[in-house]
C-alpha cells in the first residue's frame, strides 16, 4: 500500500565532536562540547514517528553571558528578519489539525558537563560556575501520560553539590511535574556584585542550603521551599543609585538565629493558567514582605523572641529623673534576651525629653538645691561650719519655710495671695466668656450682675477655685485627674514661680538625656550581659525638634 509507506525514513546514529560557538561581538564562548551523539535513531515521516535510544552530551560547556551593554551574548547570533516589502501573509482558515507525531527518547544523558553564568554589565563583574554535571532523563514520550525519570547532579563552584531528581511528563496537554531540587552549602559571596548594585552593600559571606519540591498536576502547582541561609553577612555601605531603600541588613540581623542561620519555609500554590504565577517570583515576594515587615515594626519581631512586643523600643523615666524603676528593668531584661537570640544586631540608644514635665521637674530640683544652699547660709550665719550639700536633709516643714522665705524675698507677696489673684482673674475670664455665649446666640439672661466679687464668690477656698478652673493656671503638673489640695497648690506655686528665676537650660536637658542613655547602656552591659560593642549610645540634642516627646530612652536596631 503506497499510502502507508513513509515518504522519508532514517535509521542509524549521528554525532558531532569538538564543536564550539561564540558570539560575534565580544567573542564570548557560548557553547562547546567534546562529543554529542544520538544513537538508535528510527525516524519516519508521513507515518510520523521518531524513536531515539539515547542522546548524549560529553564534556558539554555552556555559557550565559550578559555583555557590558546589558544584552545577552546569544542575542548577537539572532538576526532580525528584514521587514521591507515583506509579503502580507494570507490567513489560513479551517486548517486541518496537524497529525500527531509520536516521539520516544530512551535517555538524555549528561556526562562531565558544566555551565557558566557571567555579567559584564555590573560595576564589578559577576561570574559563577556549575561543574561536574552528570545524570540523565529517561523514558521521554510525547504525547502521552508517561512519566520520565530525572536524575541530575553536579556541583556549584566545584564544591557545593546540587541535585535534581523526580519525574516529569513533558506533554503540555498532560503536564506533570514531581521534582526535588536541592542545593547544599552553596557559596553566595559570588553574588556580591549584585548586592552592591541592588542592596548598596557587598555580600561578604554566606551559604545557601535549600530543598525545593515542585508538584504540578492538572495545571495546579503546589511547591514547598525550605531555605537555610547560613552566616549571611553584608559589608559596609557603597553608593549605588539602584540600591533599595529597604533595611536589608537589619532584616538579616533580625532573621539570623544564634547559630547564624536564617531558616525559611515558603510554601506556595497556584494555577498555571494564572499569567502572574512564578515560583521564584513568589519566593522573592515572600522575602520582600519580610523585609517590609522589618521596616515597619522591627521591635515587634524582636519582641516576639522574648515575649515582649513593640514596647521594647523604649524605656520610660519619671520626669526629670534618670533612674530605672522595676517595670523598666524587666523590659530591659526582655530586650537583652531577644538580643542574645539575634547576635548580629546592634542596638543604638537615643533619648527624648518631655518639654513640659521634664522641664518642670528639673526646675523644681534646682529650687530644692537652692533651698539647701539657703539652709547652709543660715547655718554659717550662726557661726557654725558649712556642711556638705549632700549632707543637708530638709524636713518638709523646714523646706516649706525656706521656700516661703525665698518667695517673699523674690516677689514681696505670699503664695496664697498670688494664687488667689491668678484664680480670680482666670475665673473672671471664664465667666465673661460663658456669659457672652448666650448673648451671641440671641439668648436672654435674667438677673443682674453685681461685679466679679459676687460672680466668683470670695468665700470659696483656693482648692475649690482651682477645681473650677480645671487646672488651667496651676502649672504643668496640676492638670492631673485627682483634685489638688490647698497645700499642694501652694507648694506648686512656690516651686514653679521660684523656678522661673533660674530657667532650665538646653544644656541641663542635654545632661538629663545623656544620663538616661548612660543608665540604660550600663544596665544592658553590666547587668543584662550584652557585649559593649553591640550597645551604641548616640549624642543627645535637645534642640532637635524630633527629640521632644515622652521622657524616655528610645532604641533603634542596626
Amino acid at each position: 500500500n503506497p499510502a502507508a509507506s513513509p515518504q522519508a525514513q532514517f535509521t542509524g546514529d549521528m554525532g558531532v565532536t569538538n564543536f564550539s560557538a561564540s558570539d560575534t561581538i565580544a567573542y564570548h564562548e557560548l557553547t562547546k562540547w567534546e562529543n554529542f551523539s544520538v544513537r538508535g535513531i528510527d525516524f519516519a515521516f508521513h507515518s510520523n514517528r521518531l524513536a531515539i535510544e539515547e542522546i548524549k552530551f560529553v564534556g558539554a560547556h555552556n555559557s550565559l553571558v550578559i555583555s557590558s551593554n546589558g544584552q545577552l551574548s546569544i542575542a548577537a547570533l539572532i538576526k532580525s528578519p528584514a521587514t521591507a516589502n515583506a509579503p502580507t501573509a494570507t490567513p489560513v482558515t479551517n486548517a486541518p489539525a496537524p497529525e500527531p507525531f509520536p516521539i520516544r527518547v530512551g535517555a538524555v544523558v549528561l556526562e562531565r558537563s558544566s555551565f557558566r553564568a557571567a555579567d559584564d554589565s555590573l560595576l564589578r563583574r559577576f561570574e559563577m560556575h556549575v561543574e561536574e554535571i552528570n545524570g540523565n532523563i529517561r523514558d521521554i514520550v510525547l504525547p502521552g501520560l508517561n512519566k520520565a525519570s530525572v536524575d541530575i547532579h553536579g556541583k556549584v563552584s566545584s564544591l557545593a553539590p546540587f541535585e535534581i531528581t523526580g519525574s516529569v511528563t513533558p506533554d503540555p496537554k498532560n503536564l506533570f511535574v514531581d521534582l526535588k531540587i536541592a542545593f547544599t552549602n552553596t557559596d553566595l559571596s559570588s553574588l556580591s556584585p549584585y548586592t552592591e548594585k541592588f542592596v548598596g552593600r557587598p555580600l561578604t559571606k554566606g551559604k545557601l542550603t535549600s530543598e525545593q519540591r515542585i508538584h504540578i498536576e492538572n495545571r495546579a502547582l503546589a511547591a514547598a521551599n525550605i531555605i537555610d541561609l547560613a552566616q549571611l553577612t553584608l559589608g559596609a555601605r557603597v553608593e549605588s543609585p539602584d540600591a533599595t531603600k529597604l533595611p536589608v541588613k537589619l532584616a538579616i540581623g533580625l532573621l539570623k538565629d544564634m547559630d547564624g542561620h536564617i531558616l525559611l519555609d515558603v510554601p506556595m500554590s497556584g494555577s498555571l493558567d494564572d499569567p502572574k504565577l512564578s515560583v521564584w517570583g513568589l519566593v522573592g515576594q515572600t522575602l520582600q514582605n519580610l523585609i517590609l515587615k522589618v521596616a515597619t515594626s522591627p521591635f515587634s519581631l524582636l519582641g516576639a523572641l522574648a515575649g515582649g512586643g513593640e514596647e521594647l523600643q523604649f524605656v520610660d523615666f519619671a520626669p526629670g529623673r534618670a533612674a530605672l524603676n522595676d517595670g523598666q528593668t524587666n523590659k530591659l531584661f526582655q530586650l537583652a534576651t531577644a538580643l542574645t537570640k539575634r547576635p548580629a544586631l546592634s542596638l543604638e540608644i537615643g533619648a527624648t525629653f518631655d518639654p513640659a514635665l521634664d522641664v518642670d521637674s528639673l526646675g523644681r530640683q534646682k529650687v530644692a538645691e537652692r533651698m539647701k544652699t539657703l539652709r547652709i547660709e543660715e547655718i554659717v550665719a550662726r557661726g557654725k561650719p558649712a556642711p556638705a550639700m549632700s549632707e543637708v536633709q530638709l524636713e518638709d516643714n523646714e523646706y516649706d519655710r525656706l521656700l516661703r522665705k525665698a518667695y517673699r524675698a523674690a516677689f514681696n507677696t505670699t503664695p496664697e495671695q498670688a494664687l488667689y489673684e491668678k484664680l480670680t482673674a482666670t475665673l473672671a475670664t471664664n465667666t465673661v466668656g460663658q456669659a457672652a455665649a448666650p448673648a451671641a446666640e440671641g439668648g436672654v439672661r435674667t438677673g443682674t450682675q453685681k461685679g466679679a466679687s459676687v460672680l466668683l464668690g470670695f468665700n470659696k477656698s483656693l482648692a475649690q477655685m482651682a477645681a473650677a478652673t480645671k487646672g488651667s493656671i496651676t502649672g504643668t503638673n496640676a492638670a492631673a485627674t485627682a483634685p489638688r489640695t490647698e497645700k499642694q497648690l501652694v507648694r506648686d506655686e512656690l516651686e514653679q514661680r521660684l523656678a522661673t528665676l533660674a530657667p532650665v537650660t538646653s544644656e541641663e536637658l542635654r545632661t538629663l538625656m545623656q544620663q538616661r542613655i548612660e543608665t540604660v547602656q550600663k544596665f544592658l552591659i553590666e547587668t543584662a550581659g550584652i557585649a559593649a560593642d553591640r550597645v551604641l549610645p548616640t549624642t543627645p540634642n535637645p534642640e532637635d525638634p524630633n527629640r521632644k516627646g515622652p521622657a524616655r530612652v528610645v532604641f533603634s536596631l542596626d
